[in-house]
């Protein structure tokens, strides 16, 4: 189930879930040899993944929302900088 599309120019596609057993939960993947993309969703988007999530950029790497965000790990976490690391907010707590 799904499309192939090669395009020189922009996509709008609106995807929704089948009722397929093999494919309730329609994957999205956009592969751009020449470099990065553009993409926009709508109010909630979930990423669900059975394995690692890499997220690898040759540029400044920003996540930012209007609310709360939250981390968790049920294994350890490393935070390495190669230059400052610059924690701010309100209230820091370490342990």
């Amino acid at each position: 189930s799904g499309k192939f599309i090669k395009c020189g120019g922009s996509i709008d596609i609106i995807q929704k879930a089948t009722t397929s057993a093999t494919d309730a939960v329609p994957r999205f993947t956009i592969t751009n040899p020449e470099g990065a993309y553009t993409a926009t969703f709508g109010l909630t988007h979930v990423t669900t993944a059975t394995g690692a999530i890499t997220a690898t950029t040759a540029g400044p790497l920003v996540l930012s929302g209007t609310a709360s965000a939250t981390l968790k790990s049920e294994a350890a976490v490393t935070i390495t900088a190669g230059a400052a690391c610059v924690i701010t907010g309100a209230i820091i707590k370490l342990n």
